[in-house]
């Protein structure tokens, strides 16, 4: 009991403490409180109280920029214009096939990167049909120049023509007697007639007969039926001989058996000869040996695209045929270029066209590949694009360095422009004018822009002396103070 009545009086002490240091604790903070708040008081009121320091009054200096100049001095201006564009070889072929058939094999295969030179087998394409049919043409023709040699050759007729006149000759010579002692009247003008028969030449007509009794009696002896048979004879081999050449001429048979002797239908075909006389010509024509002859020659031309040879030294660019591989009529082979001469083609603006002259000299560079290579203007085109106003300039330039489709840079010379400076291009406005130092101010003064060139713009109306602002002042305006350094 006793333990425990002490346990209760010490727990009752311990709480009576804390509620003591309690109140104490909240009155220290009330009067903490309090005093600090004084204190900020005291202190905000000095710090009111305080006389502000008397500021020095800073003299205001001008804000002077400080630029370089060039001083301007006119003379000739030696320019250059900037270009740029894409070679193409100056030769270059794409090759289609002429004629059909299966791709033959040959010491190079057709293949890109391959060169070849001129007059080099370049493809073979298999030729057996068409080389037969092109004989048989051949053959087509030697018969039909010897069954026009059949008809053309008239010396049989003309023996038996002369034999006919032999003996119409012979006849009237065997009724002369008769004709004196029964038609002495008209026995002369037979006499005559016969005394001047020429066997070589066209038969006369026969006199004229003075009485039905002598047309009887010449009649009766056969002379005018031989007569008759003989001038249809010599209509027959004469009637062709003024076709088409307006004269008799001589029939040259020899020459036409000659062609036929020497006539190869493995070789070439040789040229037809020339008729000479009218019959010649009818029967030349009504045979139609020219027309033979030309399809003959147009076959063996055709026949000639069968195998392709180099047009000159050059390398294969591209290749769409392999060896034993069916060629088509029309169908694209490859490309052919000559690598060692080409044309880059480049626009240039209208306004500077006028520079570009034939011949003129050209520096080119490339941004991939180290050199410098010399050109010259071949030519200047006469197309303008409507969308940008340029005009196209071809360059001519040769080198085993280069390559089709590079990309180059150039500059070209252009003529001297005198009376004239260059400045930098960023220092004129867009109204071309330029800034110059007069009296330590900027001055805009406007001048005649000539050209661009490069980076520089070369311009006129600067007189000699002038200090001309050497870059751009940012915010820059006209009577802006500004000090030139020396």
């Amino acid at each position: 009991m006793l333990g425990l009545f002490k346990f209760e009086f010490t727990f009752e002490l311990v709480l009576e403490f804390n509620h003591m240091s309690n109140k104490i604790l909240r009155k220290g903070s009330i009067i903490l409180g309090l005093i600090l708040l004084l204190g900020g008081v005291v202190i905000s009121n000095k710090i009111a109280n305080r006389k502000a320091p008397k500021k020095e009054q800073a003299t205001a200096k001008p804000n002077i920029n400080y630029v370089q100049t060039i001083t301007a001095e006119n003379g000739s201006v030696q320019s250059q214009v900037g270009i740029n564009g894409m070679l193409t070889a100056k030769k270059k072929i794409e090759m289609y096939a002429d004629v059909s058939g299966t791709l033959r094999p040959t010491d190079k295969d057709f293949r890109e990167g391959v060169y070849y030179d001129e007059g080099e087998i370049m493809m073979m394409i298999d030729d057996e049909e068409a080389r037969f049919n092109l004989e048989a043409q051949k053959s087509q023709l030697k018969a039909s120049v010897t069954a026009f040699i059949d008809d053309i050759n008239d010396t049989q007729q003309r023996l038996n023509l002369q034999a006919q006149k032999s003996r119409l000759k012979g006849l009237i010579l065997s009724v002369l007697y008769d004709l004196e002692s029964d038609f002495p009247d008209n026995y002369l003008t037979w006499k005559n007639y016969v005394d001047a028969f020429d066997l070589n030449g066209n038969i006369r007509p026969l006199p004229k007969t003075n009485s039905d009794r002598e047309q009887f009696f010449i009649d009766a002896r056969g002379i005018t039926d031989q007569y008759l048979s003989i001038k249809s004879t010599e209509e027959s081999l004469t009637k062709y001989d003024d076709y088409n050449t307006g004269n008799y001429g001589v029939t040259d048979v020899g020459k036409w058996k000659n062609y036929v002797n020497a006539f190869d239908v493995k070789k070439s075909i040789q040229e037809l000869p020339t008729p000479t006389s009218g019959r010649e010509q009818f029967f030349y024509a009504a045979r139609n040996l020219e027309n033979q002859y030309l399809n003959i020659k147009s076959r063996e031309k055709n026949l000639s695209k069968y195998v392709i040879f180099a047009p000159f030294n050059g390398v294969v660019t591209q290749s769409s045929i392999n060896p034993g591989a069916l060629v088509r009529v029309g169908q694209k082979l490859g490309e052919f270029i000559s690598p060692y001469t080409y044309e880059l083609t480049a626009t240039v603006p209208l306004e500077e066209v006028g520079f570009f002259k034939p011949g003129n000299a050209v520096r080119l560079t490339s941004d991939a590949v180290a050199g410098e290579w010399s050109g010259k203007v071949a030519r200047v085109g006469k197309s303008i694009d409507a969308t940008t106003q340029t005009q196209k300039v071809f360059i001519r330039v040769s080198s085993s360095d280069l390559n089709e489709g590079m990309f180059l840079n150039g500059f070209v010379a252009t003529e001297k422009i005198d009376n004239a400076i260059s400045v930098p291009r960023k220092l004129l406005n867009e109204n071309r004018e330029l800034y110059i130092i007069e009296n330590d101010k900027l001055v805009l003064r406007p001048v005649e822009l000539v050209k661009f060139d490069g980076n520089n713009a070369i311009v006129k109306g600067v007189a000699n002396g002038t200090k001309v602002l050497a870059a751009p002042i940012l915010g820059a305006y006209d009577g802006m103070a500004v000090k030139m350094i020396e």
